[in-house]
């Protein structure tokens, strides 16, 4: 209610999840509510969500993700490869970053793009994501 309209300000992007909100503001500040736990992160330069997750694109170019862990909500498996990232998409339940080195990384739900091994030698000099 009136706590989280009172951080709604200058507000850059919005983002939806099945059961959440996550705004970002102009100053970097990422404020969420919604059935998920609520966050409060800073230096976001973008916001992505899953069904039933969300994921930040930190300024310094590494990802925080909650919500759901089946989907994509954790990160742990691949967070030390989330590094120097340009973009993040996200699919129904599962996430994919795009690198520096135009290599992409996925996590999620292993059955629905949330695993990306078997594709990773087709997976270079990748421009852009799109889901």
């Amino acid at each position: 209610g009136g706590q989280v309209q009172s951080q709604l300000k200058s507000i850059c992007q919005i983002c939806a999840c099945a059961d959440a909100f996550a705004a970002l503001d102009r100053r970097g500040s990422v404020v969420s509510w919604g059935a998920l736990p609520s966050i409060s992160l800073h230096d976001v330069q973008r916001l992505s969500a899953s069904s039933l997750a969300f994921a930040a694109l930190k300024k310094d170019g590494t990802v925080t993700a909650w919500g759901d862990r089946s989907k994509g909500g954790d990160i742990s498996k691949v967070q030390s490869e989330l590094v120097n990232v340009q973009q993040i998409c996200g699919s129904s339940w599962a996430f994919a970053a795009l690198l520096g080195e135009r290599t992409v990384i996925s996590w999620g739900d292993p059955e629905h793009g949330g695993n990306s091994s078997q594709v990773q030698e087709r997976l270079k000099d990748v421009v852009e994501l799109f889901a």
